[in-house]
């Protein structure tokens, strides 16, 4: 199965750590791992404040927790009203621009309409996320859940506690057909 360009649902039973009620957009699976982005945790206001006016961005309110690796390192999703040399289209109305010149650009007001930047990503080693998936050993039972992204779970548009409860319940409901398929 293609999961790649998905969205992981964290299912309940994750409860302690980073990705306790999260929505990843699944940007790259392949055999030797799987990168994503967390969609629905914004950083702490204080924390937002200060990266926003280090970055000369005026919208705080925009810096987002992308996963614990890397998280010195961020990158901004946007609409598509804005291209570079580098844009590249992540999901439908959803594009990534890599790089300073962007960040230029919103400093200056030149950017796109609807943007979030985000710190950081989540990372799994080649086979972890399969093992995660299917409650393989040393994992108890799935930790996620997957489904199709729809464009408001970007750029914001929920808070962490809906958006993650309208994408287990769009899983669900997707695995309930799927059954009553069979």
């Amino acid at each position: 199965m293609r999961i790649e360009e998905k969205l992981l649902v964290a299912l309940p039973n994750i409860k302690a750590d980073v990705f306790h009620k999260s929505v990843v957009y699944l940007h790259q699976y392949d055999s030797e791992g799987a990168i994503g982005f967390i969609l629905n945790k914004k950083y702490p206001t204080s924390k937002s404040k200060i990266i926003a006016n280090q970055l000369n961005i005026p919208d705080w309110n925009k810096i987002y927790y992308g996963g614990p690796v890397q998280t010195t390192s961020g990158f901004v999703l946007h609409s598509a009203d804005y291209h570079g040399d580098t844009t590249n289209r992540l999901y439908d109305d959803v594009y990534f621009t890599p790089g300073n010149h962007i960040l230029t650009d919103l400093q200056q007001g030149h950017g796109p309409e609807r943007f979030m930047i985000v710190l950081g990503h989540a990372g799994w080693g080649a086979g972890q996320l399969a093992a995660e998936l299917s409650g393989q050993y040393p994992y108890k039972g799935s930790n996620w859940v997957i489904t199709e992204p729809t464009p408001e779970y970007f750029y914001g548009q929920m808070d962490t506690v809906s958006a993650w409860d309208k994408a287990i319940r769009h899983a669900a409901k997707e695995t309930s057909n799927f059954l009553l398929d069979i």
